[in-house]
């Protein structure tokens, strides 16, 4: 541990500037302070900094002898590791970073890093590191970025941070964390972290737009890009500011949800106000190519963001999208919110983490309640189950509506062999025909096994069945949904294209 001194303060004009006129970084003893109010804070290249009451103002001073020298060229990047493990373990959220000191939750800025090196006679006599983060209130209309301020706000079981628990915490943290940082694990974190590899960058020209795609960072600690299209590359150090990453809300980006028949691919607009909705969708798989290539008119990223349950999908989207010049990349299985499950999640399918996801994340908008239930009726039927307090306890996963009747059919030599599922409409008294006799089996026992399970939730929480949220999604949710015991809350078809493109925009 190192020793660190802490101050609270009701209000400063820069908790930084403080520490640079005491001159503690030329000390042998390390000081922090934070503030309620802020009235002048500085980001990166002299940006203001508003300081609202309720958020975290806080700023730390290193001296050098608390410095190891294989950090000493990555303390950017090493603090914002720091920081975001500290916000994980105190929220449970998983904050992003986006290079070089942005901390982001679900693609909007919540918090910025700024650290400045004392040098004397070309020696470093310490570091003063600030973190500012939007606790409860994001600044409306001060931001010089691409991608809006957010906040932290309620956490899961609807509490707020308080700031000065936080610094004090964060203070402790520090003490604690700094001594055992080295460089091998700053990369290895920020890896996990970052913004990185697969993701678009841009920077404007006099001719609209310049396309570059992450490939990483460097052993310094710069940002590699490549220039879409060509060879060049490029080495981005924190001086550099023309170069904006795309994803971020705010965005609109190219998405694809690669099931096991077939792969629907749209334009995702990611709403400023945290909202997220499919604005275009190409007619079929047949016509990916020429959408694609309409998009691209329009100054879209050349990345589609994918989210896969089949792998051979994949590699045939990335060969039929060759000729465009565009790429394909894997969202990964990362957890944003999903952070409290008595599930293996590290067995979740990619679909059904998207729909979990999609469900924090609306939750944390006020626009969903627990308990809820997330149903996906595709070639499977999954169910996930989310208690009063938020905790993902688990789900199911049974045969899909029209693969049970295809899997009948290929038994049954006198039985129908195809099926229009759209032509049953509301549910028959008695079916009259073997194809409606099929399709209404099949419909309504998975009705009834999402009832079961929607009583059972209910009997858990101690709620009524009405009161547990239930979100239906896939090509045969409505078929399903006509034949549930109470309605449903929400059925989109969509839903898992919303919740890829929300891990897309937390870097995943």
């Amino acid at each position: 541990m190192i020793p660190i001194e802490f101050q609270w303060l009701e209000e400063c004009e820069s908790t930084s500037r403080l520490l640079k006129e005491r001159g503690f970084v030329a000390s042998r003893s390390a000081e922090s302070v934070a503030s309620a109010r802020q009235s002048a804070g500085v980001g990166r290249h002299g940006r203001q900094w508003i300081g609202l009451e309720g958020n975290l103002h806080y700023s730390v001073a290193i001296p050098s002898q608390f410095v190891a020298d294989d950090i000493k060229e990555v303390i950017p990047l090493a603090v914002g590791v720091l920081v975001a493990e500290f916000l994980r373990h105190h929220t449970g959220l998983n904050i992003c970073l986006k290079w070089p000191n942005d901390l982001t939750l679900d693609g909007k800025k919540i918090g910025g890093i700024l650290c400045e090196a004392s040098i004397m006679d070309g020696q470093m006599q310490g570091v003063i590191i600030g973190v500012g983060v939007n606790l409860r209130h994001a600044p409306q209309g001060h931001s010089a970025l691409d991608y809006p301020a957010g906040t932290i706000g309620r956490l899961k079981d609807g509490s707020m941070l308080d700031a000065k628990s936080v610094a004090l915490e964060l203070t402790h943290w520090f003490s604690t964390h700094w001594p055992k940082l080295s460089r091998h694990f700053v990369m290895d974190r920020w890896n996990f972290y970052g913004l990185g590899a697969g993701h678009s960058w841009y920077r404007k020209s006099i001719d609209g737009f310049e396309w570059f795609t992450c490939s990483g960072l460097d052993e310094q600690g710069q940002l590699l890009l490549n220039a879409h299209g060509t060879t060049q590359s490029h080495k981005v150090n924190s001086a550099t500011h023309d170069f904006r990453w795309n994803v971020g809300m705010g965005q609109k980006i190219l998405i694809a949800d690669i099931g096991n028949t077939r792969t629907k691919l749209g334009v995702a607009v990611l709403g400023h106000d945290g909202s997220v909705h499919v604005e275009s969708m190409a007619p079929s798989d047949d016509g990916i190519e020429l959408f694609v290539k309409a998009k691209l008119v329009e100054s879209l990223a050349p990345v589609i963001h994918c989210l896969s349950v089949n792998p051979a999908g994949f590699k045939a989207l990335e060969e039929r999208l060759r000729g465009l010049s565009v790429s394909a990349r894997l969202i990964e299985k990362k957890p944003v919110r999903l952070t409290d499950s008595r599930y293996d999640i590290s067995a979740l399918g990619a679909d059904r983490w998207a729909l979990i996801e999609w469900l924090y994340h609306e939750h944390s908008r006020g626009k969903i309640h627990w308990p809820a239930m997330v149903v996906s009726c595709g070639t499977a039927t999954t169910i996930d189950c989310i208690d009063s307090n938020g905790c993902h306890l688990g789900g199911f996963i049974m045969i899909g509506v029209y693969s049970a009747l295809n899997a009948l059919a290929d038994r049954g030599a006198m039985l129908p062999k195809s099926f229009a599922l759209d032509a049953v409409g509301e549910r028959p008294s008695w079916p009259t025909t073997s194809q409606t006799a099929m399709i209404e089996a099949s419909a309504a026992s998975t009705a009834a096994f999402i009832d079961s399970e929607r009583d059972r939730l209910a009997r858990h929480c101690d709620v009524s069945a009405d009161n547990v949220a239930l979100l239906v999604t896939g090509g045969c949710a409505d078929l399903v949904t006509s034949r549930l015991k109470n309605p449903p809350t929400m059925v989109d078809e969509q839903l898992v294209l919303l919740g890829a493109a929300l891990m897309a925009a937390n870097g995943r």
